[in-house]
């Protein structure tokens, strides 16, 4: 059950994301969001599919979770990636340290919000 809400979930915040570029393509856009909410929007996106492959797959239980490490390092990895790799090899990408703000922002997000454990319910036939 908690593998479904994952699921749905990755797809809400993808459909947010499609509604975005969807705008953006008629010229329709929030300056604001224009630039920072797909950078919110990643690893919430990446960390409940990875959530959701681990739970399924990997450890097989519905209370794994990952840690706060685990969640920041992600971030890093994006913030390095996108603000630093890429744009030293393509001239068409900008280093937006702003954008670390929006990943970081996006890792809390996912930690306090999405990666949850089960909460054990006890139910007694009495």
């Amino acid at each position: 059950m908690k593998n479904r809400k994952l699921l749905i979930i990755a797809f809400a915040l993808c459909a947010v994301g499609g509604v975005h570029y969807l705008l953006q393509a008629y010229d329709y856009s929030i300056p604001v969001l224009r630039h920072y909410l797909d950078d919110v929007l990643i690893v919430p996106i990446t960390g409940t599919l990875a959530l959701w492959v681990q739970r399924k797959w990997i450890v097989r239980h519905e209370n794994f979770r990952f840690t706060g490490l685990s969640v920041a390092m992600l971030c890093v990895y994006y913030a390095i990636a996108f603000e630093w790799i890429i744009p030293a090899f393509h001239s068409s990408f900008t280093a937006d340290y702003a954008d670390v703000i929006a990943y970081a922002t996006g890792g809390l997000l996912f930690y306090v919000y999405i990666n949850k454990a089960v909460p054990n319910v006890c139910v007694s036939n009495q």
